[in-house]
């Protein structure tokens, strides 16, 4: 097998704890998304143009008190 192949499997492996971390950040934030009355592919744009998952979450909490613009 070549060293490329390895490295790249190596990667994948070191890499999923943060990919489990980052699912369940993902799968709360869906869940606190659909309570606060997005559509799914609101979710979806929000979590596109957010850097960050606080700043979704905090834009969650203003969403759902009705906060206005």
């Amino acid at each position: 097998m070549n060293t490329n192949a390895i490295q790249w499997k190596n990667g994948l492996k070191d890499g999923i704890p943060i990919c489990l971390g980052y699912f369940a950040v993902s799968f709360t934030f869906g869940i606190m998304a659909s309570g606060a009355g997005l559509s799914p592919w609101q979710a979806v744009v929000m979590s596109f143009t957010n850097l960050t998952s606080a700043g979704q979450f905090a834009a969650l909490g203003i969403i759902a008190a009705k906060a206005p613009f």
